[in-house]
Order: C-alpha cells, then structure tokens, then sequence
C-alpha cells in the first residue's frame, strides 16, 4: 500500500474522531443548557403563578380598607386648631 493511501486513511480516520468529539461535546452542553431552561421555565411558572391573581388581591385589600372606613367613621372628627400667632411668626 503506498505511502500516500496510508497517510489519507489516518487523515480520515483523525477527522472522524475530531468531529465525533465535537458532536459529544456540544450533546453535552446542549443537555446542560435544556436543565437549565427548565428549572428557569418552572421558576417563570412560579412567579406568573404567584402574581396572578392580583385583581382578587387588590378586592381583598378594598374590602378591609372599607371595614376600617367604617370603624374609624364612628369617632368624631377632630377639627384642626387654628394656628397660634407664635407658631404663625416663623
């Protein structure tokens, strides 16, 4: 077998193994990169999940706002004091 066959089936074969290292490689990362979306896309799902119901939040929030309304509104209002004339000079 001549000398130049013998150094194109050891090119050939070097390039084979180059790439088949390549492809193992970027598998590698590739299945690093899919964990990682998919603990990001189950923590975007966490916060949409923890944000959504704003509208019954905020109901929530009004309804008490209005039962201390109405607590409050049984106190007589006190009116402010009119200014005395020392505090009126500064």
């Amino acid at each position: 077998m001549p000398a130049v066959a013998i150094v194109s089936i050891v090119a050939a074969a070097l390039t084979i193994v180059v790439l088949a290292a390549y492809l193992i490689v970027l598998a590698v990362l590739l299945r690093r990169v899919n964990a990682r979306l998919r603990v990001l896309a189950a923590t975007l799902r966490e916060v949409a999940a923890s944000t959504g119901p704003v509208a019954t939040t905020v109901e929530e929030i009004e309804t008490e706002l209005e039962r201390l309304r109405g607590a409050f509104g049984r106190f007589p209002v006190l009116e402010a004091a009119e200014p005395s004339p020392a505090d009126g000079a500064r």
